[in-house]
């Protein structure tokens, strides 16, 4: 097991003071150059990252800690804070994961997300941190509009799996994305999000997401309306 540390930066956080749900995907990344010149991972990008969060990071100046495990083609990264005892976060990389089936869903939202010539990599492909930040840039909009009669007051993410199809390059044209709520629970609901380009799905996100109590700083039951206002929104 290899372990890196990295500094934070105030950048990295979030309306709530945390460490912002993407950044952690950038934290891992940090890794990767020095373990792709070691032929220790492939050159090429996952086809499928997962975070789970397990808990939040506030501001500190003690830096970041990533250890780092490698099985076959599955990189599985554990990110803290340096001198905690449990991780804030697991991000897993998949470089062999099975193809995604996708298709354009008719009866789901669609928008549209600018690219940003910052969210390409070295290959003018999209960076793999950039994907979940556009992905979050769709599940934000989707919940502050199409979602906003749900009426949940805090959110918190516990889970984020991101699938490529197919590798997203620059384009001046905006990127049609697809969002709405997959499944709703007793305090948790998903969304699923796709990122599309004529008529063919790119990729795909599927984001568990958990209501909040910020007194308590811990998840709330979600109320009979609000899942009600939640299951209206899903797509058979």
């Amino acid at each position: 097991m290899a372990s890196t540390e990295i500094a934070m930066r105030w950048s990295d956080l979030d309306t709530l003071r945390h460490v912002n749900n993407v950044v952690y995907v950038d934290y891992a990344l940090e890794t990767w150059p020095e373990l792709r010149a070691s032929g220790l991972i492939s050159h090429t990008d996952p086809v499928r990252v997962e975070v789970d969060y397990r808990m939040p990071v506030l501001k500190s100046d003690h830096p970041i800690h990533i250890d780092t495990a490698i099985d076959g083609l599955t990189l599985t990264q554990s990110i803290l804070v340096s001198g905690a005892e449990h991780p804030a976060a697991i991000v897993t990389s998949r470089f062999d994961a099975a193809p995604e089936n996708a298709r354009v869903e008719p009866d789901a939202p669609i928008g549209q997300l600018m690219l940003r010539y910052s969210d390409l990599d070295d290959r003018r492909q999209i960076n793999t941190a950039r994907m979940f930040e556009l992905f979050q840039e769709a599940r934000v909009l989707y919940m502050n509009t199409t979602m906003r009669e749900a009426k949940i007051p805090s959110i918190v993410i516990a889970r984020s799996d991101v699938r490529v199809i197919t590798p997203l390059r620059w384009q001046s044209e905006p990127l049609e994305t697809q969002t709405w709520v997959k499944a709703v629970g007793g305090s948790s609901f998903s969304i699923r999000a796709q990122l599309c380009k004529g008529g063919e799905v790119l990729a795909v996100a599927e984001t568990v997401m958990v209501a909040f109590d910020a007194d308590t700083q811990r998840s709330a039951k979600l109320n009979e309306d609000q899942r009600e206002r939640l299951r209206a929104l899903m797509i058979d």
